[in-house]
């Protein structure tokens, strides 16, 4: 029943979103954040403990990427127009910070804050 041979990633790739069932747990929550020079949006994003998020990070303009260096977790560095997403289950309570790695953007003001409760 499941070893049909319409098993193509695109269809596998919305199996997930039309049917929740293959995760007992939560739900996969999607933030998409846009980046540019030098900012985010948004730059403070509110999760509950335990929640998988899915984030999708919209480059506007330069070269950037979106770390989370506590974690380890984040995008390659990717120029203007691109996309990229990165997935991360945030399992304790507290506050993490995301920036962009490149240079010196995150003292330029590229950083923002998940608050994890």
């Amino acid at each position: 029943m499941e070893n049909s041979s319409a098993n193509t990633p695109d269809d596998m790739a919305e199996m997930p979103v039309e049917n929740s069932s293959t995760n007992s747990s939560s739900d996969v929550r999607q933030i998409t954040v846009t980046g540019g020079n030098y900012y985010f949006e948004p730059s403070n994003i509110d999760v509950e403990a335990g929640e998988t998020v899915r984030f999708v990070f919209e480059n506007a303009g330069g070269t950037h990427d979106m770390r989370i260096p506590e974690l380890g977790e984040g995008t390659n560095v990717i120029s203007g127009g691109e996309s990229e997403s990165f997935t991360v289950t945030f399992e304790e309570e507290g506050s993490y910070e995301f920036l962009c790695s490149v240079g010196n953007h995150a003292q330029q003001g590229m950083t923002g804050t998940i608050q994890v409760s």
